[in-house]
């Protein structure tokens, strides 16, 4: 019941940001009473905190078990730039799909979670550093097995590459064209060499 609820809460607050949800209506969308919120957080914030974390620690783990598949790294970014593989995972754990929440609702809700709750962004900044070092990894092996360039340092591509996968959630106007999501992959593959 404890995840239904963390959950159901998180799929309130991307939709409607923190301030305009109540637990009244978290209780009504997993079918319990006010007061069944209560057996498992004492209030509304740790509600809130359980319900990022969740949404961070698996994120992480997705982008994580992306880079250490056996996919290609070629394949890995068209899974994530083209397939918007990180998004369709948000939306199958919550039902929220990107095209529900709007850029400025997104921000509001991260600033939120910045004004209220700081130790929540330096955890976010904790997992961003474990996905991007697990992406240096993956730019390593691939560059010993000849598979892309060797002339870049890898901590700086790692950087680099990190912050055009992120672009999609930075832009996301930009980013709702398939055939720029493609063309972004693509230029990306080339500026790598990727084969």
């Amino acid at each position: 019941m404890k995840n239904k609820i963390v959950v159901a809460a998180l799929k309130l607050f991307l939709l409607r940001g923190y301030k305009y949800v109540s637990l009244v209506e978290v209780a009504g969308e997993v079918g319990i009473t006010k007061g069944g919120i209560y057996h498992y957080f004492e209030n509304k914030e740790r509600l809130l905190q359980a319900s990022v974390q969740h949404l961070f620690e698996h994120v992480k783990l997705r982008f994580i078990n992306l880079f250490s598949a056996d996919k290609s790294l070629r394949e890995t970014f068209q899974a994530i730039l083209v397939g918007r593989a990180i998004e369709c995972y948000v939306e199958e754990m919550t039902g929220v799909s990107c095209e529900q929440v709007s850029a400025a609702d997104e921000i509001s809700f991260r600033l939120e979670i910045m004004q209220h709750f700081p130790h929540l962004c330096e955890r976010f900044e904790r997992d961003q550093q474990e996905i991007c070092h697990a992406l240096k990894a993956r730019l390593e092996q691939a560059m010993q097995a000849g598979d892309m360039r060797t002339d870049l340092a890898a901590d700086s591509l790692a950087t680099f590459c990190w912050a055009a996968l992120n672009g999609q959630k930075a832009l996301p106007g930009f980013f709702c064209e398939l055939k720029t999501r493609q063309q972004t992959y693509e230029t990306l593959c080339s500026l790598l060499a990727l084969k």
